[in-house]
């Protein structure tokens, strides 16, 4: 089964990406994330949205008092003579389809049905994977901003697309620019979100790799998506806690729960942008190396949407412990 948990300021956890120790991908001083907080006291209220402002190699945070609508953000991270290729990406939808058993603790997924889903490996040893990620235009992948601090750099990390087995290391793609959400809080999981940009486009017309669908502009990102409906989560976690990552892919389909009540409340730390998620009778949970890929679900048009990013949890899998995904929102 998929599975994940990390290392928070109220529990005790273990990373969710696979727990090594790197000195952080940014070259500046330790005191980084501070010194980003103390800048931005004045506009934590603010949404923040992801733009290459026209500029094809310049990606950047920013942040507006306006909504910012989803579709705002192919437009602006692509030239304007790259636009038209976006049609030809028909987003969250797969030429192979899925297959779930009736009780799901976890198991393979179907090879390429989530063309999606992209490994992260860092490269300086060589080319392991450590965390997920998931391909949102044919240059950019959703990732978790912990995952980051795993890698030395932009040239430390590649991005494998288009693989059901993460020992596949073909066509490994390199990145240009990483860039963390400038109010990631390391301690809370607080915006638990990072957009990759790779160097170059990835190929549009190999069936094994294609976009998901980002959530409507329409639905308020705390109410979306639904208690009690469920999603589905993807991976080459652990199958246990401090096992060993999955060789092949693997899904399993978690309920959302109410991150109000119990035993949400004991683990969330940032409701309006975290989702609680899990079995809470144990057994069906994302584990480590599962970090920073997707938790889906399937709209009404038949459609997958990635509606949350893996972040962190207690152990894999056990009884009244769900896992925390960082909230995916419009903006």
């Amino acid at each position: 089964m998929v599975q994940f948990t990390l290392n928070i300021a109220i529990v005790n956890g273990a990373t969710k990406s696979q727990p090594q120790e790197y000195r952080a991908f940014f070259n500046g001083p330790s005191n980084y994330y501070q010194q980003q907080q103390q800048q931005m006291t004045n506009i934590n209220s603010q949404k923040w949205y992801y733009s290459s402002n026209n500029q094809p190699s310049a990606y950047s945070w920013y942040w507006t008092n306006q909504d910012v609508p989803s579709n705002n953000f192919y437009k602006n991270t692509l030239p304007f003579n790259q636009a038209d290729q976006l049609s030809n990406w028909a987003c969250g939808r797969s030429q192979i389809s899925n297959r779930f058993a009736r009780i799901m603790g976890g198991q393979d997924a179907v090879p390429h049905s989530y063309p999606w889903m992209v490994s992260l490996t860092k490269r300086s040893l060589n080319n392991i994977h450590l965390c997920g990620g998931t391909l949102i235009t044919q240059r950019h992948v959703l990732s978790a901003a912990h995952c980051m601090e795993d890698f030395d750099g932009p040239s430390d990390l590649n991005i494998i697309a288009g693989t059901h087995y993460n020992t596949d290391k073909r066509n490994p793609a390199p990145v240009i620019a990483i860039n963390v959400h400038p109010q990631y809080d390391p301690d809370t999981f607080e915006n638990d979100i990072a957009i990759i940009t790779l160097l170059a486009p990835l190929p549009d017309n190999d069936p094994r790799i294609g976009t998901i669908c980002l959530p409507p502009d329409d639905v308020p990102g705390r109410n979306y998506p639904p208690i009690k409906t469920s999603g589905v989560a993807i991976g080459w976690g652990s199958t246990y806690f401090g096992g060993n990552p999955s060789t092949t892919l693997k899904q399993v389909v978690l309920p959302i729960l109410d991150v109000n009540k119990w035993p949400c409340n004991i683990y969330i730390t940032y409701a309006p942008g975290q989702i609680c998620a899990g079995e809470l009778s144990g057994g069906a949970d994302t584990c480590q190396a599962d970090s920073g890929g997707p938790l889906m679900i399937e709209n009404a048009n038949n459609r997958w949407e990635i509606v949350g990013i893996t972040s962190f949890g207690k152990s894999c899998g056990k009884p009244n412990a769900p896992g925390i995904y960082t909230r995916k929102k419009k903006s």
